[in-house]
């Protein structure tokens, strides 16, 4: 059991649009400078006294790689960037967990992003399964970017 310090969703906003035209989403943070990125989901866990985990969330719908691989562009120059540790004052690395419906779109993205070499020394960063599952277990069978088993998280004492 897993206490939750802090869940935000991409329906989330802050802001206003009437006057201001500041509405925007609470998971937008900044890849770049001008651009930012809006999580599907963004949650910081404690798994014990000493450990807390964030976990930026993105569920991928449909089969446009394309699409998954821009994002995964965005987040890996956010992480980068530190932009999300930044916003949420998390001092520590996080991972990005990809939840795709289509398990052919994950591993056609997987593979594509085994030759991007600016994805080097980050593969611990990003985590992937098929939506069917992340409902099974979401606790294990995640795959990095070398597309070896990881569980979501490991206890540290």
């Amino acid at each position: 059991n897993l206490e939750t310090d802090l869940i935000e969703r991409y329906f989330d906003t802050v802001g206003e649009n009437r006057v201001s035209r500041t509405l925007k989403s609470k998971t937008a943070f900044l890849y770049n400078k001008k651009s930012s990125v809006k999580a599907d989901l963004i949650t910081i866990k404690t798994i014990s006294a000493d450990q807390k985990e964030m976990f930026i969330v993105e569920l991928e719908n449909g089969r446009d790689t394309k699409k998954a691989l821009e994002k995964l562009n965005n987040h890996r120059d956010a992480i980068l960037l530190k932009s999300a540790n930044q916003k949420y004052q998390f001092d520590q690395g996080y991972r990005t967990l990809w939840i795709f419906e289509h398990e052919g779109a994950m591993n056609a993205s997987l593979d594509r992003l085994k030759e991007n070499l600016e994805f080097d020394n980050q593969e611990e960063f990003f985590l992937f399964k098929t939506l069917d599952q992340a409902l099974d277990n979401i606790y294990r069978g995640w795959f990095n970017l070398a597309k070896k088993e990881r569980k979501l998280y490991y206890e540290y004492s």
